[in-house]
């Protein structure tokens, strides 16, 4: 018979085994969403202060 202990702790390793690294990982991508989101802020005040359409214009092709 095995330990039930030692069973629960060997699981727990696992888990921590395909775990481990998860919340530098959830880090880098909070940091680059927030980076994202100012850059976003950043694209919307520019496009703030651009000269808004008419309709009598043509579409601005890109």
């Amino acid at each position: 018979m095995s330990n039930p202990l030692q069973e629960l702790t060997r699981e727990m390793n696992e888990i921590e085994r395909r775990y481990a690294g998860l919340g530098a990982r959830m880090e880098r991508l909070e940091r680059r969403l927030s980076e994202m989101e100012e850059r976003l802020d950043h694209l919307e005040d520019q496009a703030a202060l651009l000269p808004e359409r008419t309709a009598n214009k043509a579409p601005v092709t890109v």
